[in-house]
Formats: C-alpha cells, structure tokens, sequence
C-alpha cells in the first residue's frame, strides 16, 4: 500500500473515529452494541471451528 505504514494508522484511527462517533449518538449507539455482540459471535465460531479442523498430514522424507 502507497504510504505505508503511516496510511494504515490513518486508516485505523479514521475506523477508531467512527466509533466514537456511533457511541456519542444516541440514533447509532444500538448499532453499536449490535456491532460488538456480532463480533464476539464470529470470534467464538472461529475459535470452535478452527480447534475441531483436521491436521494436515505430514511427510516424512
């Protein structure tokens, strides 16, 4: 990426930005929450599913 790794700050502070605002706003603060409690969701999933995933077999040479 053009600029890096000074953009990807500024991406990350520009995304850090939102959420300040979605919390200060009562309209989106729901969305927010929705947000957060959907996320935690995904990592658990990942989380379960990666662990029972089969090992790849190995080789020996």
């Amino acid at each position: 990426m053009p600029g890096a790794p000074v953009t990807n700050w500024i991406a990350l502070a520009a995304l850090a930005f939102v959420v300040v605002l979605m919390a200060t706003s009562d309209d989106t603060r729901l969305g927010l929450y929705v947000w957060a409690i959907w996320c935690t969701i995904l990592t658990i999933g990942y989380r379960a599913t990666k662990r029972r995933a089969p090992q790849p077999a190995r080789v020996r040479r």
